[in-house]
C-alpha cells in the first residue's frame, strides 16, 4: 500500500475543517431570503407556509420561502392556548400578503394561555445576521390590540385594517443558538386576547465566512502552491 502523502493529509484536514466551520444551510439562507407563514385553516394561495391548529411545527427541510424554495436548516413552531379560524380580511395588507393570508387567524385568551402566543424560528444564522419581521393581525369580530416582542423590540397592532393592522420589527438577531422567539401578548382594552394572521421574516444581513474557514482555505492554497 502506498503511503499517503503528508501534504495531501494536511490538505484534506483543512478542507474538512473549513467545511465544518461554514453553516450547513449557508447556501439557501442569504440576504433577501423571505419566509412567509399563514395562520389558520384556509390554505394560502401564495408561497406561504400554513400553520394550522393551536400548537404545531414545520420542520427543517419543509419550510419554504416566498419563492417556493425550501429553506435548508430552518424550522418554525407555534404555540397558543386558543384556536385558529376564518376571519374577515383586514384591508390594506402589505403587497407580500394576499387575502388568503389575512382571512385566517390564530388566537389565544387569558383563561387558556395567559393571552400569549409564542412563535419560534430555529436554525437561523447567529452573529452578524439580522432579520426584519412583518406581522399582520385580523379577527372577524374585533381586533384586540396585540403587542409583539422579539429580540427586546416591541410593536403593537391596533386595528383591523390599514397600516396599524400590520407592524414591522427591524434589525432582529437570534438568541445565540439560532433561535428567534416572537411573543404576542394582549394589550389595550382586551389585554386577555392576542391574535395573529400572517407574518414574514426577511434576512437583511448574514455573517462573513468564519475566520476558521478562511484559515483552512488559506492554508490549503499555500500547500497547493508549494507543490507546484
Amino acid at each position: 500500500m502506498r503511503p499517503i502523502n503528508k501534504s495531501k493529509r494536511i490538505a484534506g484536514s483543512l478542507l474538512i475543517l473549513g467545511a465544518l466551520a461554514i453553516p450547513a444551510h449557508a447556501a439557501s439562507l442569504v440576504i433577501g431570503t423571505e419566509i412567509g407563514v399563514d395562520f389558520g385553516p384556509t390554505a394560502p394561495t401564495n408561497d406561504f407556509n400554513e400553520a394550522t391548529g393551536n400548537v404545531g411545527s414545520i420542520s427543517s427541510g419543509s419550510l419554504i420561502d416566498t419563492s417556493n424554495v425550501v429553506v435548508s436548516g430552518v424550522g418554525f413552531s407555534w404555540s397558543s392556548g386558543g384556536n385558529s379560524n376564518d376571519a374577515n380580511s383586514p384591508s390594506g395588507e402589505p403587497a407580500v400578503f394576499n387575502d388568503s393570508n389575512t382571512t385566517d387567524w390564530l388566537i389565544t385568551v387569558n383563561n387558556t394561555n395567559n393571552g400569549l402566543i409564542t412563535l419560534t424560528f430555529d436554525g437561523l444564522f447567529n452573529g452578524a445576521a439580522t432579520y426584519d419581521l412583518l406581522i399582520g393581525a385580523g379577527h372577524s369580530n374585533t381586533n384586540p390590540d396585540t403587542t409583539w416582542t422579539a429580540d427586546g423590540k416591541s410593536a403593537t397592532t391596533v386595528s383591523t385594517s390599514g397600516a396599524t393592522a400590520y407592524v414591522t420589527l427591524t434589525g432582529l438577531t437570534t438568541d445565540g443558538s439560532g433561535n428567534l422567539v416572537i411573543t404576542a401578548a394582549g394589550a389595550g382594552g382586551r389585554a386577555d386576547i392576542s391574535v395573529v394572521s400572517a407574518l414574514t421574516l426577511t434576512v437583511t444581513a448574514v455573517p462573513e465566512p468564519s475566520s476558521t474557514a478562511l484559515l483552512g482555505l488559506g492554508g490549503l492554497a499555500l500547500i497547493l502552491r508549494h507543490r507546484r
